[in-house]
């Protein structure tokens, strides 16, 4: 007889910060990084890209109209789906992914701030944890932890980005 044993849901404490990102989604600032697993101080997993936190995975499915006169969604957009087997044979039918969306979950608060912080570090084969700002769906690399922390996208945006520039000249 075999046991089952309950995965272990790591916290915090259990990773290491690679990357640290603070952007704005909608009216809210929110925090996510990629991390990867720690073993000791010097210590992180090597293998593989590293995982997500504050972020989660949602399916965008591939949508069509219901025609089945019996279904209770009848005439309604409806995922597609397909009929899938399992080893033994089995089928049961399954909606089809087209693509996955990424949602921000962690909001910026002093709570959530210290959790991030805990995740910064060196590390002797990555370096140092990177902070960047996400503004405008572009990365910009903090060099400054004092500045990533203290300073919110708006301000940012206001005092730390320069200005646009063009490089179409004017007319005259």
């Amino acid at each position: 007889m075999s046991v089952q044993r309950k995965k272990k849901v790591l916290g915090f404490s259990d990773y290491w910060g690679q990357q640290i990102f603070r952007q704005q989604d909608g009216s809210k600032e929110k925090l996510w990084a990629l991390v990867r697993k720690k073993y000791a101080e010097d210590d992180v997993e090597r293998k593989g890209l590293g995982t997500y936190v504050g972020v989660k995975e949602e399916y965008i499915y591939e949508m069509e109209t219901d025609k089945d006169p019996e279904s209770e969604t009848f005439g309604q957009r409806v995922p597609r789906s397909r009929t899938v087997f399992d080893t033994s044979g089995k089928s049961h039918v399954e909606p089809m992914p087209v693509e996955k969306k990424m949602r921000l979950t962690d909001d910026v608060t002093p709570a959530n701030i210290k959790k991030y912080q805990s995740l910064e570090g060196y590390n002797p084969i990555f370096g140092s944890t990177q902070l960047y700002w996400v503004i405008n769906g572009r990365k910009i690399r903090c060099e400054t932890p004092d500045d990533f922390w203290g300073h919110t996208i708006k301000e940012v945006k206001e005092l730390v980005l320069p200005n646009k520039v063009s490089i179409v000249p004017t007319s005259k």
